[in-house]
């Protein structure tokens, strides 16, 4: 995904549509923005920083800013909560065709002994009534930028845990057991015969595991992958290093459960 990267490149908004009892109209209008860097890293003693917004569409593009503290779930989604720990100027603001503007996000609480993670929204707003042209109907754009405060003595180490075989299905979790978020970039699965030869392999793709948080992963193996394997090897490739673990297939492991 784009948007774990830690480029300062540009990221295109996510379009999402507004209204779908307007799927008739005569014209459908998108707007496109971008937003760089695609993440801010803030620390206590850098308690601020600049995103530039770039309107690239042709109309004139009304945007809001909004933040809100971040936590995961262990499949990965995003559990957003109101907070008054971010600021921002301006908050509400208007872009002319092909003009940018930046924006300051700050930090108002000091840093803590783990890291806090945020996401601030640049979310476009519909024109005023008076300038609407119906039946025209436009795609409004929502993106979001991740915000991490960092502790005061970074750590990002991760560990493969809770890794169990049953009925043919095989399932993990990749955990964050330091102080600071790390990338988990893949995570790949190999089973082993006797004579440690590879008997099956799956790669699965990663994004941000936070600072004491985890992600589940689970697999249904085959038959015949699941009975020729006597050992599963995990691995976990992040941007701060790797983990890596292996079990033994226990005895009646393969056997599927009967509902």
């Amino acid at each position: 995904m784009a948007e774990h990267k830690r480029s300062t490149g540009r990221l295109v908004a996510t379009l999402f549509a507004f209204g779908l009892a307007a799927c008739q109209a005569e014209s459908l209008l998108a707007g496109a923005f971008t937003v760089s860097p695609v993440q801010v890293v803030l620390s206590g003693r850098r308690m601020s920083a600049m995103v530039r917004v770039v309107n690239e569409s042709a109309d004139v593009a009304r945007l809001q800013v909004t933040a809100f503290a971040w936590e995961q779930a262990p499949d990965g989604e995003m559990r957003l909560s109101p907070t008054e720990d971010l600021v921002f100027f301006p908050a509400l603001f208007e872009l002319a065709a092909g003009d940018d503007r930046s924006v300051r996000i700050g930090v108002t609480a000091a840093a803590q002994g783990v890291e806090r993670t945020y996401r601030v929204f640049f979310e476009e707003l519909p024109a005023p009534a008076s300038e609407s042209t119906a039946p025209t109907v436009r795609m409004l754009l929502r993106m979001g930028v991740p915000v991490f405060v960092e502790p005061a003595g970074p750590r990002r180490t991760s560990a493969i845990a809770g890794v169990t075989l049953a009925a043919s299905e095989l399932s993990w979790t990749v955990r964050n057991t330091g102080n600071a978020h790390f990338t988990l970039e893949h995570v790949t699965v190999e089973g082993l015969d006797d004579n440690s030869a590879q008997v099956f392999r799956r790669r699965f793709e990663g994004w941000y595991v936070l600072a004491g948080g985890e992600r589940a992963f689970g697999l249904k193996l085959g038959d015949d992958e699941c009975r020729s394997a006597r050992r599963v090897r995990i691995t976990a490739a992040t941007d701060a290093g790797g983990a890596e673990a292996t079990i033994e297939v226990p005895a009646g492991a393969c056997t599927t459960a009967t509902p």
